[in-house]
């Protein structure tokens, strides 16, 4: 996702995901239907489209690298309650 455009279709398809069908995240924007965090900003984001009609089916984020964010937790900490992470 190496547009603006791009990188909101793929923060609404986190959204969905996460805020509607998964009721996971506590504190989404819901107005806008945006699901981001901090990571984001230091991230690349891979928007899988469907060929043939052109929609967003998937989403993918790799966060880089920063001293800015080191100590930030993760959302699937919080999450998770296995001890193994």
């Amino acid at each position: 996702a190496n547009t603006d455009a791009l990188r909101e279709m793929a923060f609404r398809l986190r959204y969905k995901v996460f805020c509607v069908e998964n009721n996971l995240v506590d504190n989404p924007d819901h107005q806008a239907q945006l699901e981001q965090d901090a990571f984001d900003s230091h991230s690349r984001h891979i928007l899988l489209m469907h060929t043939a009609t052109h929609r967003p089916i998937g989403v993918i984020r790799v966060i880089m690298p920063c001293a800015e964010i080191r100590y930030i937790v993760f959302k699937c900490r919080t999450l998770c309650t296995s001890t193994r992470f």
